[in-house]
Order: structure tokens, then C-alpha cells, then sequence
């Protein structure tokens, strides 16, 4: 593998990703699907997830980072691997055959593989920080909205390959299904709301010391199904759920769920507790 050099780091990081919507994604998979053609989206793949692991690699490098979290260990471990990744994806020939794209489909398998790796260093480096810090966990200094902002930037650059990765690995498996699928966004909401009831059941010991969850429908009739990663949704909605069940326990007044549409399908939950 030969090493990347920074003067290509620093040009993949200020190109600008190319935007993908998820029904970009869905409807680009479909047809790959139905074709029987990967060579397109592998060839995507091959150019876009360098310049993605690149910013990601700048962000790891970042003086920026809170707390001088660059010259953590971890932190300097997640940068070297993204950096390996990147070195693989441009060693790799330009998936133009059947035999370079199944070559390139086994390097990007291990990208993602080791990307999942790497980010979950991630908490190794808030324990070295915590550590550095005496055991005492920083408080307002921590950087407030611009320390999410950075850590958002980051998470949102990891999630975005790990979609792509994993797209393109349920394109050549028989048995796998894609990320993105149409859902019906109430029919979620309500298993969401069931999951979460029966996780507070299993808490409190009790299904009667949770309260009513009601899900109401603002969709327009006959509403198509949404494009979404339904068990990004679900894991959101369920985490939204158990916290408002958790804050109204004492009141048991019902937990309200409004599914509604406008630019872009929503969910709003709301309780009263005590």
C-alpha cells in the first residue's frame, strides 16, 4: 500500500463532496439492482470516499479539535487509519470490469469494516481526556455549540461513507437489504412507541406504571412512503419515546406523537410530567 501524501490529504479535503439525497441513493441502488450493473456505483464509491475520509482526516488533524484532542492517542490512532483507508481506496484500480470491481468491492468491505473500528476509538479518546483532566469532566470551557458543531461534522462525515459502504455491500449480496427503504412513517412510530413501552414494562416491572403513547396521523391520505434508514428512525424514535415515558411517569398523562409532512416528514413528541 503506498502511504497518501499530505499535498493529497489537503486536496481530497477541499474538494466538496458530491450531495446525496436518500432517494438519490435509493433510486441510484434500484437501478444498479434491476441491471445487474455495479460498475457505476462502485466507480462513485472508488472517487467519492476519499475526499469524504479526507475531510474526516483534517478534522481528526484539526488544531480546532476541543481540548487539543489531536494529540490524543486515540485521536492520533483514528487519524492514521483513516489514513491508511484512504491510501487503499486510491491503490485500488478504478472499478471499470467485472474482476476490478470485485476487487475494489473487497478493499471497500474493509474500509467500512475498519471505519466502525475507528470511530468507536472515539470514546477511548474522551477517557484519555477525562484522565488528562484529572478524573474532572470539563464543564462550560468545553467549547459548548462550536465543540457539537465539530463533533457533529465529524459524526455526520463517518455516517455518510458508512452509508455508502454499506449500500454498495447490500448491492452484491443476495440475502442483504439496503439501508434506505421506503417506510411508512406511523407504522414506525407506532412499533417505536410499542418498543419503548415495553422497554419501560421491563424497567419498572409493571406495563401499568407506563403511560399511553398516542400517535397521531397528520399525513395527507393516500401520503406515498418516506425514503428513510428505518433503523436510524426507529433507534431515534425509541430513544425520543423512553426518555418522554421516563419524564411522565409520574403523572402517567399520555405521551403524544405527531407524525406530520411538509418539506420533510417529521415526528414531535410531547408529555407533561411533573
Amino acid at each position: 500500500m503506498s502511504p497518501v501524501t499530505a499535498g493529497s490529504l489537503a486536496r481530497l479535503a477541499s474538494a466538496p463532496p458530491t450531495p446525496i439525497s436518500l432517494g438519490i441513493l435509493y433510486h441510484a441502488s434500484q437501478h444498479a439492482k434491476r441491471s445487474q450493473n455495479l460498475l457505476p456505483p462502485s466507480k462513485f464509491i472508488h472517487s467519492e470516499l476519499p475526499i469524504r475520509l479526507a475531510r474526516l482526516h483534517a478534522l481528526l488533524t484539526s488544531q480546532q479539535m476541543p481540548h487539543n484532542m489531536s494529540s490524543l492517542p486515540s485521536i492520533r490512532a483514528m487519524a492514521l487509519r483513516t489514513r491508511e483507508d484512504i491510501s487503499s481506496l486510491l491503490d485500488a484500480p478504478i472499478p471499470d470490469s467485472a474482476n476490478t470491481e470485485a476487487h475494489f468491492a473487497g478493499v471497500a468491505a474493509d474500509v467500512a469494516e475498519r471505519g466502525e473500528v475507528t470511530m468507536r476509538m472515539l470514546a477511548r479518546a474522551f477517557g484519555e481526556l477525562y484522565a488528562g483532566a484529572g478524573g474532572v469532566v470539563p464543564g462550560e470551557e468545553w467549547g459548548g455549540e462550536e465543540a457539537d458543531a465539530f463533533f457533529d461534522r465529524m459524526h455526520a462525515l463517518h455516517v455518510g461513507a458508512h452509508l455508502l459502504l454499506s449500500e454498495h455491500a447490500a448491492l452484491r449480496s443476495a440475502s442483504a437489504h439496503p439501508l434506505v427503504t421506503p417506510l411508512s412513517p406511523t407504522s414506525l412510530a407506532t412499533r417505536a412507541a410499542a418498543d419503548a413501552r415495553t422497554l419501560c414494562a421491563r424497567l419498572t416491572g409493571s406495563p401499568h406504571a407506563c403511560p399511553e403513547i398516542i400517535i397521531i396521523d397528520n399525513l395527507p391520505p393516500r401520503a406515498p412512503p418516506t425514503l428513510a434508514v428505518a433503523p436510524h428512525v426507529h433507534r431515534v424514535l425509541l430513544d425520543l419515546l423512553a426518555n418522554a415515558l421516563r419524564a411522565t411517569a409520574d403523572t402517567r398523562r399520555p405521551v403524544r406523537v405527531v407524525v406530520s409532512r411538509g418539506a420533510e416528514d417529521s415526528f414531535r413528541a410531547w408529555g407533561q410530567g411533573r
